[in-house]
């Protein structure tokens, strides 16, 4: 069951194998995800900048956490640990809102190392997914829905 939206695009209606719908999914058309490129770049740059800095300063808290012991057997700590946690919560927090933007733009995330996004899709009538990385000009590529990146082909002239 698909419908238009307000801004022109599509949406599906995903059904349950027992008729009850499941999800709302947006189907873009190649144009309309190229259109969303400048934006999710700058969303991915930050989430890749968040990411980095996740990993860092979590395997420096684990390898600071304990310098020693007093002799009244008090942990001696090389930073206040109750501090470092809150800020690194701050910043994973902004890294969820960032995901959760990309999915209400009815995008799909699949790897923030390599700044992989989704874009469901249909090609000559039937479902697809358009896939960008984040080092693309545009939208060149697509799968079939479960397949993955390791299924991605070139999209047809017709469909660009």
């Amino acid at each position: 069951m698909s419908k238009e939206r307000p801004d022109g695009g599509r949406e599906v209606l995903r059904l349950d194998d027992m008729g009850g719908a499941i999800a709302k999914t947006r189907i873009f058309t190649v144009a309309e995800a190229n259109a969303l490129l400048p934006e999710l770049r700058h969303m991915l740059a930050r989430l890749r900048e968040i990411h980095d800095r996740v990993q860092t300063e979590f395997i420096r808290m684990e390898r600071s956490r304990a310098r020693g012991y007093t002799r009244e057997g008090n942990v001696i700590r090389l930073y206040d640990e109750r501090a470092e946690r809150q800020r690194l919560e701050r910043v994973i927090a902004e890294g969820n809102r960032i995901i959760l933007e990309i999915r209400r733009m009815g995008c799909e995330l699949k790897d923030i190392e390599e700044g992989m996004v989704d874009f469901p899709s249909e090609l000559d009538g039937r479902p697809i997914v358009l896939c960008w990385r984040h080092d693309e000009p545009w939208v060149m590529y697509y799968h079939e829905p479960g397949e993955g990146a390791a299924g991605r082909k070139p999209l047809p002239a017709h469909a660009r």
